[in-house]
């Protein structure tokens, strides 16, 4: 062991060990080297003499390597993977809570604060609620969908590093999920997941009708604000419900707002065969899409066969939504 002494010491109970080290390593490669390679003055033992020292150096170049120590990284890693982890439920709990709060106001205040009579009111009420379902259903998939992982069946595909696996194109690794997606969008955090190649119709739908389902709801609650504006002066009225409603409609609008930008930007990557990484990347190189098939084989390719039946004028007017989005960029 080494003395407990002074740096000095230390630096010659070390250079003690290097010398040994190189004592031990020289007895081994000079025992490795063929009879012949003894006679130093042919230059066939010089040629041997290079040659076995350039593959033990090779060697211990390699074994050193091999054995320095990496620094702890798993224990920070996991530390921040729970911080990570708890966050992302929290985002997950207020979209849900966020998705309850507009149904229960839809019921509660815009229904009644309308009067219907009883069969319309039945329709709305059964409408509303086939949305808040639906979109439920689409959340849930978008969420607990496995978005695809590469096979590694291509040997013409890339290297990941992280993951120590073949990466095919247009695939990317995810550093929260930490593992490689296909056709990787983004990670959305609010449903705790990536979007990829197998999740992305579900989360587009889940996009399209949150929208509606929350310009819907804005429209049922915004009338309201003005009265309430005025009845929160109001001693005899409840301050409560007021706010409640101001509440309601702020937060109905900024979620349309919100949601429609989002939409937009979805829509456009879609009917151009991009991802959004990929987006951003030919913005930055300013060069059009490489995998653009035209509008309908777009939509096909993420939605499946079964989007091929769409009426042409839907495929028409999708045509014209991209064209202005490319020359609005």
């Amino acid at each position: 062991m080494a003395p407990n002494g002074s740096s000095k010491t230390l630096d010659g109970y070390g250079l003690l060990q290097a010398w040994r080290r190189d004592c031990h390593s020289l007895t081994r490669w000079s025992n490795s080297l063929p009879d012949e390679a003894m006679d130093l003055h042919s230059p066939q033992a010089l040629a041997s003499l290079s040659l076995s020292f350039a593959q033990y150096a090779k060697h211990s170049a390699a074994h050193s390597k091999k054995s320095k120590r990496e620094p702890p990284r798993r224990h920070v890693r996991k530390a921040h993977s729970t911080c990570d982890r708890l966050l992302a439920r929290l985002l997950v709990f207020l979209t849900l809570s966020f998705i309850t709060l507009q149904a229960h106001g839809f019921y509660w205040l815009a229904l009644p604060w309308f009067k219907l009579s009883k069969w319309p009111n039945v329709a709305a009420e059964g409408a509303f609620g086939v949305l808040v379902v639906s979109l439920l259903s689409l959340f849930a998939c978008t969420s607990l969908l496995d978005p695809g992982s590469p096979t590694g069946g291509d040997k013409s595909a890339d290297w990941c590093d992280r993951c120590k696996a073949q990466k095919p194109e247009r695939c990317h690794h995810c550093s929260v999920c930490d593992r490689c997606i296909l056709k990787m969008d983004h990670h959305c955090i609010f449903t705790n997941s990536c979007v990829g190649f197998r999740n992305q119709p579900y989360f587009l739908s889940f996009v399209a009708l949150a929208m509606f389902a929350s310009g819907f709801a804005a429209l049922a609650v915004v009338p309201q604000v003005p009265g309430a504006l005025l009845a929160a002066f109001d001693p005899a009225r409840s301050l409560f419900a007021q706010l409640y409603v101001i509440l309601l409609a702020a937060s109905a609008c900024a979620s349309f707002a919100l949601l429609w930008d989002l939409l937009l930007a979805q829509l456009h990557g879609l009917l151009r065969n991009e991802t959004t990484i990929e987006s951003m990347r030919n913005w930055a190189e300013r060069r059009s899409s490489p995998y653009d098939r035209g509008v309908m084989e777009n939509i096909v390719e993420v939605f499946g066969p079964r989007a091929s039946g769409l009426p042409r004028c839907i495929v028409r007017c999708m045509d014209s939504v991209d064209q202005f989005l490319t020359s609005a960029e």
